[in-house]
């Protein structure tokens, strides 16, 4: 999962540019982040030192603050239909963003009927959706869930997740799902309430 989110992050306009400046500091390269070697558990450790740095993992704050433990993370392929179970974080950007319900097919109606939206990024999601229509893959979104209810939560991605909504065609969207217990999701402190 870290590895995932760093690729993601990277090019970031928000967090790019402090992944970049934090790297030197653990001996990492942006091609060891680009390309990692998952084998190599020191490479591994650093990468995590450095979400931790700038996203609070496994300390225990800011986005990872009360993350549920023993998360199981798979590989899946999320499709259109899969999208009426996605829910942004309890963020209040996304939250205002799609009209309180936290979804993004909410938002990406918003952004089809041209509605204004303060601070979000508007240009970026309309020009991914455009990519994504025309067959172009990006990177794996990450979220979270629970095996007892089909509602996934958004880590990272917002803004692809996004695009996927507003996109034309039934193409799949790649995802990184963590499965957590139900208790420890309900706890993390961005977990949308229950429904």
């Amino acid at each position: 999962m870290v590895a995932t989110f760093l690729q993601a992050e990277i090019d970031s306009s928000v967090w790019g540019d402090r992944i970049r400046q934090l790297l030197p500091s653990f001996q990492l390269t942006e091609s060891m982040v680009r390309n990692p070697n998952l084998s190599d558990p020191d490479q591994n450790s650093r990468r995590s030192a450095i979400l931790g740095v700038y996203r609070g993992w496994r300390q225990d704050k800011w986005l990872f603050a009360n993350w549920p433990d023993g998360v199981e993370w798979w590989f899946v392929a999320l499709d259109k239909a899969d999208l009426a179970n996605v829910r942004y974080l309890n963020y209040s950007d996304w939250r205002t963003f799609s009209g309180n319900t936290l979804m993004p097919t909410v938002a990406a109606d918003r952004v089809k009927r041209g509605d204004e939206a303060k601070g979000m990024p508007l240009d970026a999601i309309k020009a991914i959706a455009s990519e994504m229509s025309n067959g172009v893959r990006f990177l794996p979104v990450i979220a979270v869930g629970t095996r007892e209810s089909s509602t996934i939560v958004m880590v990272e991605g917002h803004t692809r997740i996004t695009a996927y909504a507003l996109a034309e065609g039934e193409g799949e969207l790649s995802a990184l799902l963590g499965i957590a217990p139900v208790a420890g999701l309900r706890a993390w402190h961005w977990c949308p309430p229950e429904e």
